[in-house]
């Protein structure tokens, strides 16, 4: 299984390399694709991407977009990354996204007639509109959604029970258990 993580400059750093981390030690494989081949977090990290975006991100099982700002700002203006969802969408993929990210996705039109929830800001919640629900972390057919950096971790374990993979083990690993 290949999951093809989305950065562009300002996304959020523990929403991405969070999810990166719990996922691999999962053993999937998850690809950072770039908008450059160096990105900036939105605390202003420096991370190396592993590809630069491209159509091979239509290769993939699963797309994920951090939020933070401007990151998913930047993410809704990639043109390519909106043909990807929408096409990724039609063909039933896992699309997940977190924090602002989930503006992308209604952006794109995947989420008509599904739930999702965003980071609980007025101007968000708004521009979301009628699939908003406030709870922290959605799941809705191939759409995963979640508020904030609070929840990486279930929005990661989300991803990992999307797909059937027993995270028992992982949690116990990272203390939660």
């Amino acid at each position: 299984m290949k999951i093809a993580l989305i950065l562009c400059d300002g996304f959020e750093d523990i929403e991405a390399l969070g999810t990166k981390d719990i996922l691999n030690r999962a053993g999937i494989e998850v690809t950072l694709f770039g908008e450059t081949e160096i990105v900036r977090t939105s605390h202003n990290t420096r991370i190396l991407s592993d590809e630069l975006i491209s159509d091979k991100i239509l290769t993939y099982d699963a797309i994920i977009l951090p939020g933070g700002l401007p990151g998913a700002i930047n993410i809704k203006n990639n043109n390519n990354i909106i043909k990807y969802l929408q096409k990724m969408n039609n063909e039933g993929k896992l699309i997940a996204a977190i924090c602002a990210a989930p503006l992308v996705l209604k952006h794109a039109d995947v989420l008509l007639n599904k739930k999702a929830t965003i980071y609980p800001d007025d101007e968000f919640i708004n521009l979301l509109g009628v699939n908003y629900l406030n709870e922290p972390l959605i799941v809705d057919r191939n759409i995963i959604t979640a508020a904030g950096p609070a929840v990486t971790f279930n929005f990661a374990f989300a991803i990992l029970e999307y797909f059937n993979i027993d995270y028992t083990d992982i949690k116990k690993g990272m203390l939660f258990e």
